[in-house]
Formats: structure tokens, sequence, C-alpha cells
């Protein structure tokens, strides 16, 4: 990254332009009282996504493993989740399905699943575990933000204006 007011940064390969928000209108101060856990094991990725969710605005907190993942959710609250689908140890299916299980207290959170395949069958395979949305990488930090404040809105998790 350069020291200049634009940047350009990289999610599983694409360029991705990460000044700024999705024109829909938000300040990013709309979203810091929204808290993300980002799930994901390749440090290049986690970083850019950590990068362009705390620009928006967000409070982000990450996990390199499925494991950490489900502990940090056991501990901590959160408003949404950016959940790799391959990670370690516990792969992004599993804990998408240990997080909508009957038994889990936050069955409820938005998850949104982030996978290198759009294969159909796993795209088939996440919704049918309960993903709220999908992205697939390589994507723009504009797509990602886009995708969160859609899930977001459909969950009713407003952002004030």
């Amino acid at each position: 990254m350069d020291n200049g007011s634009e940047s350009l940064e990289t999610v599983g390969g694409a360029t991705a332009h990460a000044g700024g928000l999705p024109s829909q209108g938000l300040k990013s101060g709309d979203l810091a009282r929204l808290r993300i856990l980002v799930a994901e094991d390749d440090p290049a990725n986690r970083f850019v996504i950590e990068s362009i969710l705390a620009r928006a605005g967000f409070e982000v907190h990450v996990a390199v493993s499925g494991c950490e993942a489900l502990e940090r959710l056991r501990t901590a609250e959160y408003d949404l989740v950016v959940l790799d689908i391959v990670l370690p140890r516990v792969d992004g299916l599993e804990v998408l399905r240990r997080v909508r299980s009957p038994e889990s207290h936050r069955k409820d959170l938005p998850v949104l699943i982030q996978t290198g395949r759009a294969v159909a069958a796993d795209i088939a395979r996440f919704t049918d575990a309960g993903c709220d949305g999908w992205i697939v990488k390589p994507y723009k930090a504009e797509a990602l933000l886009e995708k969160i404040l859609e899930i977001l809105h459909a969950r009713g998790i407003s952002i004030e204006r």
C-alpha cells in the first residue's frame, strides 16, 4: 500500500480500490458501532479484508481458524461474520452449521461466506447450511461492503444515517 489518499488492495487475487464506501450515501461513522468477525486463514487476505472493513468504520475482530472463530463466537458478541470456507482444523461450513444449530446462542447471527469456488453445488451447500449470502474470491472492496450492507439490511440491522 502507498501512503496516498487512495490505495489498491487485493482480496484473493483481485485488485480493489478500498478508499471509500459503496455509493449508498454512508459515512464511515455510520458503521462504527457494528462488530464484524472475520474468519480467514490467509494472512494477506485477512489483512486486506480487515483494512477494508476498518476503513469503512466497522469494528473488526479476526480469527485464523475455524476453532478460533467458534471460540470468539462463544465469548463475544458480533453483528456479522465474514467466514472463509477453507479454514484449518474446522472448516467454514462446519462453523456455519454449529452457529445455526438449535443449541447455539448465536443461531440468528448473519453470516457471509467467502469462497474461491462458485460451483452451484457448493453454493447450495452454503445456502442449505444457513448462510445469509456468499461472495466469490477474487472480489473488489466495494462488492464486499455492498454484500455486507445488503445482509444487514435484510436482517433488519439498522445503520444510522
